[in-house]
């Protein structure tokens, strides 16, 4: 099969590889004149099991309302967008207590630790 994968980003990129090793017909069509251009751009071959902590640690719900209209903090939460954020800032602080914490910490250190192995797989595959 003949498969049109649009943008070479990571996603994209990733689905290629892992199409084409399926034994489809790739093309990969990017408005940009290379590769991991735009969003990918930064994050480019940045695998960090080691940062898997999400950032709603117990007690961060304090440093989020400090934050509130302040342009100098690291969370930029504007009066102006609580009323449309409100059901985002709830799951945040629900999943800020320290039980989901540590559960959601866990799901993104065995997701990074399969990327680590996926990234091998690629690595290792004869060419």
């Amino acid at each position: 099969m003949r498969v049109l994968v649009l943008g070479a980003g990571l996603i994209g990129v990733a689905s290629a590889y892992f199409l084409r090793r399926l034994g489809h017909d790739v093309v990969v069509f990017e408005r940009c004149d290379g590769v991991a251009l735009e969003t990918s751009y930064a994050n480019g071959a940045l695998l960090t099991p080691s940062m898997a902590d999400p950032w709603n640690s117990p007690g961060s719900w304090k440093t989020l309302l400090a934050s509130v209209g302040r342009s100098d903090s690291p969370l930029q939460l504007r009066v102006s967008a609580l009323p449309s954020l409100a059901g985002w800032g709830l799951n945040f602080m629900r999943n800020s207590r320290a039980a989901p914490f540590q559960r959601n910490r866990l799901v993104n250190f065995r997701l990074a630790a399969y990327s680590l192995r996926v990234m091998e797989s690629i690595l290792l595959a004869p060419k």
